[in-house]
Order: C-alpha cells, then structure tokens, then sequence
C-alpha cells in the first residue's frame, strides 16, 4: 500500500476513533448518575420550628449510632416537594423509606413506587389518611388525638365547673397533627357542659400568623373568649404576646401541645397554663422497628409514644426542646 493511502486510512480511523469518543462522552452525559445505595431514606416533612428539629437531629443521631447508611431530605413544608424528595430518594435503593408527611393526602404515587421497588415504608411522627393499598411496615409517632384530649383536661380543671368559652387555633393545614389535636380536644370538651368552643382561628403552625389572627379576633369580638387552645406550641406563643399586647395575660389561660422551651419560660412567667408534651425523641424507636424488622421478630404496626403534662406545679421537670 502506498504512503499515501496508509495516510488517508489513518485519517479515516483517527475520525472514527474521535466520533466514537464524542457519541460515548455524549451517552455518560445523558445517563442518569447511578446513586450509592442506602440503608434508609428519610423524608422530613420540614425542619422550621423547635419540634421538627428535634425529631430531624434526634432521627439521624440514632441512625449514626446504628451504623447504618442514610440519605434524607426536607420537604420544606411543601408538599410537591416532599414528592419530588421521595422521588429523588427512591434513587438510592434504600431498604427502607422514612416518611414524615406534609399532608395526610398526595403522597400516594410515591409511596406505591417505593412499594413496587420492595422498599419497606414507615411512617415517622404522623399519617396519611388510608393506606388500604399501600403496604405500611409500620408507624412511629406520639399519640396527638391523646394530647389534645389533655389540654381540654386542663381547662376543666381551671374552669372547676365555671363557664368557659375557648377560642381554638389550628395548626398546619392537611397535616394528621392538626387534624387529630382538634379532634381529641373536641371531643373531650364534650364530657364538660360548662366549657364549649366559641370560635376558631388559622395559626398554620406560625407564632406570628398565630398572634395577628389572635388579636384580630379578641378585638373583633370582645368579651367573647376567656381561654385558648393552641394546636401546637407555635401557636401558643403567638397566642401569649398577642393576650400581652391586649393586656390580658393571666386571664385568659392557653394551652397548647409539644413541650418547647419558649412555653416552658411562658408558663414560668405566668399566664400561660400548660402544655402537652409531644415527644420528639422517636429515633430509638424508629431504629428497634428497622432492627426487628431485619431479624425477623414480630411488632407492632403502631409505635405510639406518650409525653408528660406540664403545669406550673411540675415545671421544674420539663426538660423543653
């Protein structure tokens, strides 16, 4: 062959070469990135007030402390977002998927893709409405329908019998919390004739969206409310400024549920009556349902967890978070 063909054939197989590598390089490109795969998959619903901290730091430090591989997101309180976080999650292949909702409703698609993946789902502080069609391995939370039939307890008790007119400010709105303080207080408050619900306003787990919506009501409305119950601690706070700017702290008593340690200085100060504690400590419990789920070992679908009702006479018990 002469020098001048090899030449040319050089040149052919250079290009080839070089347009095979340009087609390869374009193709890893474009490929998705294949994720490491993990033990657990955690979805926060949010990581915003002292609570949902709590269990965020509480959760992973128990997963540390068992060696075992995890990958997590925060949805924000945004429910789209949780979607698209259980999405991105599923990619790591984990055993097991921790959900903390957003919202009791909106999560079914993931959830069944996760199911179809053999990937085992828990469901971490609070619930979905029905999962008839998805397969639970199990739930970890504290008991919220519990809780609020507490506080209804404690307004008993102060009223002792007197009349009563609570003002009630929910919570997150769509979240299984919210929905089932309301109706664990509702329905305590039932067993009191002398204490009813004169009205409810939107606290969406905000002290200041709490304290404005306060304020515009007892102004509105005065003299018709001589009690608060707080969804969540959040709203509480929000509750105990707005009823010191109307100047009306320590005669309208609040309660409310988690256990901060903002309602603990607020029920030191005076005014503020009680919380129910929600207990944000579920790691260790998260972590025995993972471990007797490896070995085998029969449990329980519901791991439900109860706190301790505090008042000015056992405050110095309450640790607050």
């Amino acid at each position: 062959m002469s020098m001048g063909k090899k030449s040319i054939w050089a040149a052919v197989l250079i290009a080839v070469c070089a347009l095979a590598g340009i087609f390869l390089l374009y193709q890893n490109e474009n490929e998705p990135e294949k994720k490491e795969p993990v033990q657990i998959a955690v979805s926060f619903c949010d990581t915003a007030n002292s609570r949902t901290t709590a269990i965020w730091q509480d959760v992973l430090d128990s997963i540390q402390r068992a060696e075992m591989s995890v990958e997590w997101r925060s949805a924000d309180a945004d429910a789209d977002k949780q979607k698209k976080d259980v999405r991105e999650l599923l990619e790591y292949s984990p055993e097991y998927l921790v959900v903390m909702p957003v919202q009791t409703r909106g999560l079914e698609e993931e959830l069944l893709q996760a199911e179809a993946a053999k990937t085992k789902i828990i469901l971490l502080d609070r619930t979905i409405d029905n999962f008839k069609n998805i397969s639970v391995l199990a739930e970890v939370r504290t008991d919220a329908v519990w809780e609020g039939e507490e506080c209804a307890r404690l307004l008993a008790d102060f009223f002792d019998g007197r009349e009563g007119a609570v003002l009630e400010i929910s919570g997150e709105k769509g979240s299984s919390i919210n929905k089932m303080h309301s109706t664990g207080f509702r329905n305590r408050l039932r067993d009191y004739e002398n204490l009813e619900i004169a009205g409810i306003t939107e606290g969406g787990g905000d002290r200041g969206t709490a304290r404005n919506n306060v304020l515009s009501y007892f102004l509105s409305s005065p003299g018709t409310v001589n009690a608060v119950f707080a969804n969540t601690d959040e709203e509480g706070i929000g509750a105990i400024d707005a009823l010191e700017e109307l100047g009306l702290r320590g005669e309208v008593p609040v309660v409310s549920i988690n256990g901060v340690k903002d309602v603990k200085n607020a029920i030191g100060a005076g005014g503020y009556l009680g919380c129910v504690e929600a207990v944000p400590y579920l790691g260790e419990t998260l972590m025995e349902v993972i471990q007797k789920d490896q070995a085998k070992t029969r449990q329980d679908d519901e791991n439900i967890l109860r706190g301790t009702v505090y008042t000015a006479e056992n405050l110095s018990q309450m640790q607050g978070y």
